[in-house]
Order: structure tokens, then C-alpha cells, then sequence
């Protein structure tokens, strides 16, 4: 014959917190929170179990969570330190979610910890400077060797844009003027270009060769240049 379940093993702190584990892991939540939640959860129920209270969640009251939360605020580190009202806080944000948790599933009517606030750091007092530092802090900032040594000054990295100005300049320091094209470098331009050239080479050789010629010579050589006579 079967064996009877007990509640403990079913709705118990520990059994609940494992479902809810599972319950974590099919949301998709990172390990690193499961571990935080679980670790929360398992504290409560050992805590629990040695004080000899209630381990059934729906009997677990505010004022157990209460002592829990109390308890975790005098407990010791592995360092020997006590545990920081961060990492308290942090268990109390974890057992508020777990609680939240249970009363979706129906374990419980009521969170326990729904008008309880979490434990608040206390503040840090940080101590004032005494008039003799403060002096002291005084003549350090009237130095003017602040600024430490002087940076060695690396000469410029060369530039290729000055170096083809280079190129560009005489011996003297004159810009080198560019060369005029020939007709053979009008020809590789293109035969509009030559054509260009070769009529203004024919033009100049024509006026250079009635520069001399007399006054009909220069006649008939403006006409044939579509001009007019300037003479009477």
C-alpha cells in the first residue's frame, strides 16, 4: 500500500522554493539570479527548522520573515565580517518574489511580507577635512610645477602634400611654372584638341608673316581673316 504524502513534503518552504526554481528556469532567467533566489529561499527554511517554527508556507507569518531578516543582519561572514545590509537586502527582494510566486500558485491567501519594507542601509558619514589639511591642500595647489615636466616635441610626420610643393619650387624659391602642351601632347588629348592647336599654330604663323609685308599684303590678310581694315 502506498505510503501517505505528508503537507511537509508538498507544501513545505524548501518543496515550494524548488518547484519555483523550476518555475525560474523555464522563463529563462540567468543562473546567476536562480542561484540568488534559491540560496535566499534555502536560508529560510533552514532558519525555519531551528527555531522550531512553522515550515508549512501557508502557516509562516510576518513576524517569522521578520525574524529571519533580524537574524541575517547578525549573522557572520566566511570573512568574519558581518553580512552587509546590501546582500539582507537582496534575500528580502528574493523572498518577496518567491512569496508573490506562491500566492499565484495558491499556496498561500496572503503574502506575509506585503506591508513589510525592506532594511534600509545606513548612511555613511563621511568625515570632514580639519583646517591643517585643508592648508596643506592649499600651498600643493599653488605650485606651479603641477603640470609635471615638459612633453618632448616630435617633429611632424612628413606630409605628401608638401612634399609635392617641394617639387614644385626652384633652387631659388620660385614656383616652377608648368610647361606649356605641345602639338604632340594636344594629339593624345584627342584630334579636337589637335585641330584646335593647328589652327591657332597656322593663325600665328600668318600674322607673324605679314608682320613685315606692306599695307595691301595686310589688307588681304585681314579680309581673309574675316576682319576689317582699321585703315581709311
Amino acid at each position: 500500500m502506498p505510503s501517505k504524502i505528508s503537507a511537509l513534503e508538498v507544501s513545505s518552504v524548501a518543496a515550494i522554493g524548488v518547484r519555483w526554481r523550476a518555475s525560474l528556469r523555464s522563463q529563462g532567467k540567468s543562473p546567476r539570479t536562480i542561484l540568488s533566489y534559491q540560496a535566499a529561499v534555502d536560508a529560510l527554511a533552514a532558519f525555519l527548522n531551528r527555531q522550531g517554527m512553522p515550515e508549512i508556507i501557508s502557516s509562516v507569518r510576518r513576524e517569522h520573515v521578520e525574524a529571519f531578516i533580524a537574524a541575517r543582519q547578525e549573522e557572520t561572514t566566511v570573512r568574519g565580517t558581518l553580512r552587509s545590509l546590501t546582500s539582507v537586502g537582496i534575500e528580502f527582494r528574493s523572498l518577496r518574489v518567491f512569496f508573490g510566486y506562491a500566492l499565484e500558485e495558491g499556496e498561500i491567501k496572503a503574502s506575509p511580507m506585503a506591508k513589510m519594507k525592506p532594511p534600509k542601509p545606513a548612511e555613511m558619514i563621511v568625515p570632514l577635512i580639519d583646517d591643517a589639511a585643508m592648508k596643506k591642500l592649499l600651498k600643493v595647489t599653488e605650485r606651479r610645477d603641477l603640470r609635471g615636466p615638459p612633453r618632448p616635441c616630435h617633429p611632424p610626420a612628413p606630409d605628401r602634400h608638401r612634399a609635392a610643393q617641394g617639387r614644385d619650387r626652384r633652387p631659388d624659391g620660385r614656383r616652377r611654372e608648368p610647361d606649356r602642351p605641345t602639338v604632340r601632347d594636344r594629339h593624345r588629348q584627342g584630334p579636337q584638341a589637335a585641330e584646335r592647336a593647328g589652327s591657332a599654330r597656322a593663325r600665328r604663323s600668318r600674322f607673324s608673316a605679314i608682320s613685315g609685308s606692306g599695307q595691301a599684303t595686310r589688307r588681304r590678310a585681314f579680309r581673309s581673316f574675316g576682319l576689317a581694315w582699321p585703315g581709311r
